[in-house]
C-alpha cells in the first residue's frame, strides 16, 4: 500500500472519531448542565455604591461585600439599565450557593450573579438568566453538529479517493 493511501486512512479514522467525539460532546454534555438553578441560588442584600461599564458586562459595587457583583449584558432584561439605580439604594442579588463562601472571601474580585433587583424593578431574573445559558447550550450543540459533519464529510471523501485510487491501480495492472 503506497504511502498516501496510509494517510488517506489514516486522516479518514481521525476525522470519523473526532466527528464522533464532538457529537458526544454536542448532545450528551448539555445533559449534565442543570439550568434549573432556583434552588440552588441564596438571595442576598446589598447597598448600591456604583455600577462600572465593561465591553460586555457590568461590575457593581456594593458596601457590604469588598467583592463586585458580575452582571453579564446577555441576561439583562430589555428595560434594565444599570445605571438607573441610586446611590444608597438596596439591591437584592442572588448568586449560586456554592459560591457563598466566596461572597466574603476579600481576595475574591468580583462574583457572578444570577438574578439582581430593587424594591421596584427587576434587572436579571432566574428566567432571563436560564435562557442565556440555554441560548449558550444551543450555540454548542449547533457548532458541534456543524464541526461533526465537516469532519464526517472529510473522511467519506477521503475514502472515495482512497478507493479510486485502489480501482485504478487494479485496472492498470490488468
Amino acid at each position: 500500500m503506497a504511502e498516501s493511501n496510509k494517510k488517506n486512512i489514516v486522516l479518514s479514522i481521525i476525522c470519523f472519531t473526532f466527528s464522533i467525539i464532538l457529537l458526544i460532546i454536542g448532545f450528551i454534555v448539555p445533559l449534565f448542565v442543570d439550568i434549573d438553578i432556583e434552588v440552588n441560588t441564596n438571595e442576598f442584600e446589598g447597598t448600591f455604591v456604583n455600577v462600572e461599564k465593561k465591553t460586555d458586562s457590568y461590575l457593581i459595587s456594593v458596601e457590604e461585600y469588598s467583592c463586585k457583583l458580575f452582571v453579564d449584558s446577555n441576561v439583562l432584561l430589555a428595560n434594565g439599565e444599570l445605571s438607573e439605580i441610586n446611590i444608597g439604594e438596596k439591591i437584592y442579588f442572588k448568586i449560586i450557593k456554592t459560591q457563598e463562601k466566596l461572597l466574603e472571601n476579600p481576595k475574591i474580585e468580583q462574583i457572578f450573579v444570577v438574578s439582581l433587583r430593587t424594591e421596584s424593578r427587576d434587572f436579571v431574573t432566574l428566567e432571563s438568566y436560564a435562557n442565556n445559558e440555554k441560548n449558550k447550550l444551543q450555540i454548542i450543540k449547533t457548532s458541534c453538529v456543524i464541526g461533526s459533519t465537516v469532519l464526517a464529510c472529510i473522511g467519506v471523501l477521503n475514502v472515495v479517493i482512497l478507493f479510486k485510487i485502489v480501482k485504478n491501480k487494479k485496472k492498470i495492472k490488468r
